[in-house]
């Protein structure tokens, strides 16, 4: 073997990779808990690294990464949401695998549900505006940079500009169930099965900020696209229409 062969090889050693990947992804996540924390890093902070505060019951508040360490932690998250075990490791498996496949947004769209039980349009209102309802309830969530949703929840829960500014770079909120024992994850499941309406009727109001624009323009036959549309459909535009999405 000569020797551009042998490098050839030994950059393509998967081992080496994967070992190489987890372990500067571990210290990664152990060097950026300690520099918010100002605490050595332990356990899970090498994977869900500390942001410093804490949450009202004295637990630490954690960020997610974009690093594939995470994996196994989610897996076990949602095992444990359904129960433990090996039927609890199928099914949590199951909900794993479903959460990371494209065609989740398709059966959101079909069932008129998205993943927290809310309608995305109103079943009761014209197709058109059902139409428009989905586009403005769902698009900002699939179409916006993972890191401008990250960024978003950081500050609806009180991360303020350092939480989202950290979430924009890829270190979000961590889910809540990685800071919760097996338990407290298989109550919080069964609470949301069994106390939570699993379909919430559809809320008026805009939901990406696209009903202050595209959308409300569209209603009215206003700009290129409602104009377009309003034509097609035989419909003179009305600048006054104040429907509401």
């Amino acid at each position: 073997m000569t020797r551009l062969q042998k490098a050839a090889y030994d950059a393509t050693d998967k081992g080496t990779f994967v070992t190489s990947y987890v372990g500067l992804s571990m210290v990664t996540a152990g060097l950026m808990s300690y520099a918010l924390s100002g605490q050595f890093p332990t356990g899970l902070d090498y994977v869900y690294p500390r942001n410093g505060e804490t949450n009202p019951d004295g637990r630490p508040q954690r960020l997610g990464t974009p690093f594939n360490t995470r994996e196994p932690v989610m897996l076990k998250g949602h095992a444990e949401e359904q129960g433990g075990g090996i039927t609890g490791m199928v099914r949590g498996a199951r909900q794993f695998l479903w959460n990371k496949m494209i065609l989740a947004p398709i059966v959101e769209w079909a069932q008129n549900r998205n993943f927290y039980g809310q309608q995305l349009y109103d079943p009761d209102a014209p197709w058109y505006k059902q139409a428009l309802q989905t586009i403005d309830a769902t698009l900002g969530d699939h179409v916006s940079p993972i890191g401008v949703s990250g960024a978003q929840r950081a500050l609806d829960t009180g991360g303020g500009v350092r939480g989202a500014a950290l979430a924009v770079a890829g270190f979000g909120p961590a889910p809540k169930y990685v800071g919760n024992d097996a338990r407290e994850n298989r109550i919080n499941e069964l609470y949301s099965e069994m106390a939570v309406p699993q379909e919430k009727p559809y809320q008026y109001g805009a939901k990406t900020g696209l009903g202050r624009g595209l959308v409300q323009g569209t209603l009215r036959g206003q700009g290129v696209v409602g104009g377009l549309v309003y034509k097609a459909m035989g419909m003179e535009p009305d600048a006054t229409k104040t429907e509401a999405l």
